[in-house]
């Protein structure tokens, strides 16, 4: 499955549309769509000109890791709508809070941030960063795209929802 920048788009728009839906984790759940916001605003506001100018293989790995993360997101927002309060992680031996998977994301989404500002060249001195309204940047050099060499989209990262995941009901 190849990744773009309309892909990200839509998987961010299909995640923050699912926030007016959650029940539990409700706070969390809004500070990762503050930051899947911010980099909607980024992918939307990056024009032909500066895609072309990006690191193409760059670009690429940080698509990649975006759409990974947009994707739980999305699977944790789900999840959170019926009340979910653990979620099986197919490599863990054991189901792992939801808070804390929703904070992970959150991190790893302000790098994300970084990473894109990286690639496009988008300083705290231009305009357009300045009108994205981020107010805290995780500070991101060249060695974190060398941490996502090798990434790959990720199939199922949660396994399927189980009837022993405990509920808030």
């Amino acid at each position: 499955m190849a990744v773009s920048i309309a892909i990200c788009i839509t998987l961010i728009e299909e995640t923050t549309g699912l926030l007016t839906a959650v029940r539990s984790n409700r706070q969390l759940c809004q500070s990762v769509a503050v930051q899947l916001e911010i980099l909607y605003n980024i992918l939307k506001s990056v024009d032909s000109e500066e895609q072309q100018r990006a690191n193409k293989h760059h670009l690429k790995l940080v698509l990649i890791n975006l759409q990974n993360l947009a994707s739980r997101s999305k699977i944790i927002f789900e999840r959170s709508q019926s009340n979910r309060i653990l979620i099986r992680v197919k490599n863990f031996a054991q189901a792992k809070s939801i808070q804390d998977e929703l904070r992970d994301i959150k991190a790893d989404l302000s790098i994300a941030v970084g990473l894109l500002c990286l690639v496009f060249s988008i300083s705290r001195e231009t305009p357009l960063y300045r009108s994205l309204g981020i107010t805290e940047q995780t500070t991101v050099n060249e060695s974190k795209l060398a941490d996502l060499e090798g990434i790959q989209i990720e199939q199922d990262y949660y396994g399927p929802p189980a009837d022993d995941e405990f509920t808030t009901d």
